[in-house]
């Protein structure tokens, strides 16, 4: 899960935008408000919520920041070795 993604921020989203996206969200998709699928919503909710405790709290945010710039560095180192042979 990919928490700027699912909330719908960019990396350099300030704290407010960051709970101005949670707060729309979570309303959007709160089973009493969501007029589609209830297991959808609670699905989607948890989702939010989850993203939301990670680039709520900046010490999660910089431990995912760092997980996903080695993954993506990893990635791109095989894909250059792959393509040079």
């Amino acid at each position: 899960m990919n928490p700027y993604y699912v909330l719908g921020v960019r990396k350099n989203s300030t704290s407010k935008e960051i709970d101005e996206s949670f707060n729309r969200l979570s309303e959007k998709y709160n089973p009493k408000n969501y007029a589609g699928d209830q297991f959808y919503a609670k699905k989607r909710l948890n989702e939010i919520l989850e993203a939301y405790n990670i680039l709520s709290h900046e010490d999660l945010k910089l431990e995912y920041d760092s997980k996903y710039n080695k993954h993506i560095e990893l990635h791109s180192d095989s894909k250059n070795s792959f393509n040079k042979n």
